[in-house]
């Protein structure tokens, strides 16, 4: 499969005014930026030492020193489309599937196993992480919905934000800007514990599965537990593999685990390590012996497909006016590929084609760099496939110019950029942003993206 260079679409740089000042600002301050970003792992930079020592790469990892700055007007226009959506995907399940598990895996495609445990009194949507692109207008879409995750990333979204405190003269910049920062891992404990109960009594288990390749780098494990310590909650980092669920409590390291925080996925239904402990995890949280946060059926909501359902009803005359028009002013048009195959065809500047069931932007094919007989191949073959695709309209991430610490300077680049917006409680809690200094429309850490603060003002 053969594609266009993304340079060949000419992107104009898009950088907000408060970015811009930033920006002149840290000009006139190099050298000084310089001294407090050195990314030489030897002798890191003061504003570095939080990222030193939880174990980050400095000198691989990529990021930039530029913050995102989003306005009030920005929040409210954020919070309204985040509301219309999750509360359009609640009244689908409910007037439409009635929550019964079995009519929405046939809807969704999926077999039954992946909604297991759900049931109307849960909330799928209390802790989320969709993917934002704002337009050249600011306004937001919602690219990807990320809803029943624990929120990857969050911890060093607080850790990018609290650098700029360690250089004096960057944290009275922004505090003339009237920036501030919203503090993710605050809003989760908060949560937490009024939700769950999760208090300084309680051991709480960051899990994730051992035996499977996990994209979530060690340092953001560690600065999670850090950052959860700091609000009362005792956690540590484990693989699945390595609880003790034989006996009448889960147990770590001989001690009694209240809680499990999800980093990890269900069991695929195949015999093996994994569906065993899956069975006897969940035996375990449905007789209340652990808590387990993170919805059981949560990866029924990373599918695609709820958007693509969800699109089509704002489409149509299933949902009230009011709601479809918020649905559609922040929802790209998404659907099942093999429904609109045949007109995708010719709709190839304008469409990407996802898997339904993906993450971490693998697989994702953009039409607008892709050569017409490659789009119609990679139509062809996913509609003859097995698995689940949809296709969306593109939104083209804005470009920004952007700051980055070097071995030697801090250098300024371009860079197409794209928000990851933390929900917890259906409300905004905070943001990370994505940066791709090679201008593509794939934006996402996995794949080589930096990663920046956000601010609100």
């Amino acid at each position: 499969m053969s594609f266009l260079v993304p340079g060949d679409q000419e992107p104009r740089p898009a950088a907000t005014d408060h970015e811009a000042d930033f920006n002149r600002w840290l000009k006139d301050h190099r050298a000084d930026a310089q001294h407090y970003f050195n990314i030489d792992p030897s002798r890191p930079g003061a504003a570095l030492a939080e990222m030193a020592e939880l174990g980050v790469p400095l000198d691989t990892w990529p990021f930039v020193l530029t913050p995102q700055f989003l306005s009030r007007g920005t929040l409210a226009a954020l919070q309204t489309a985040l509301t219309a959506i999750f509360d359009g995907i609640d009244t689908v399940l409910r007037e439409k599937f009635q929550h019964d598990p079995g009519r929405i895996c046939e809807a969704l495609r999926l077999p039954r196993r992946d909604l297991h445990g759900i049931a109307s009194g849960q909330d799928w949507a209390r802790i989320a992480r969709p993917d934002v692109v704002f337009d050249s207008t600011g306004s937001p879409w919602f690219v990807e919905l990320n809803a029943g995750t624990p929120l990857g990333g969050l911890a060093m979204g607080t850790v990018l934000a609290r650098m700029y405190g360690a250089w004096p003269a960057a944290a009275a910049y922004l505090r003339r800007a009237g920036a501030s920062h919203v503090d993710t891992v605050r809003a989760l404990a908060e949560h937490l514990a009024e939700v769950d109960r999760v208090d300084r009594s309680c051991l709480m288990v960051i899990g994730y599965w051992g035996h499977e390749d996990d994209n979530m780098p060690p340092h953001s494990y560690r600065g999670l537990v850090d950052a959860l310590g700091r609000f009362g909650i005792t956690a540590v980092a484990a693989a699945v593999e390595d609880l003790d669920l034989e006996g009448e409590h889960i147990r770590y390291d001989g001690r009694r685990v209240d809680a499990i925080y999800r980093f990890f996925d269900e069991s695929d239904g195949s015999a093996g390590v994994k569906d065993d402990l899956w069975r006897q995890l969940m035996e375990h949280v449905c007789r209340d012996s652990v808590s387990l946060i993170g919805k059981r059926g949560g990866d029924v909501f990373l599918d695609k497909a709820m958007l693509a359902m969800l699109s089509e009803a704002a489409g149509s005359d299933r949902l009230a006016s009011s709601a479809a028009r918020r649905i559609n002013a922040a929802l790209p048009w998404t659907r099942m590929l093999d429904e609109v195959a045949d007109t995708i065809v010719r709709q190839r500047t304008t469409s990407v084609l996802k898997p339904a069931d993906g993450c971490c932007g693998e697989g994702l094919i953009f039409g607008p760099v892709t050569e017409q007989r490659a789009w119609e191949q990679a139509i062809e073959d996913a509609v003859a496939g097995t698995g689940r695709w949809v296709v969306q309209r593109v939104v083209p991430p804005p470009i920004a110019h952007l700051a980055s610490p070097g071995p030697d300077s801090v250098a300024f680049s371009e860079y197409s950029t794209q928000t990851g917006v933390f929900a917890i409680g259906r409300r905004f809690a905070g943001a990370i942003r994505r940066c791709n200094s090679t201008l593509g429309l794939n934006v996402t850490p996995s794949l080589g993206a930096a990663q920046g603060s956000v601010h609100v003002l």
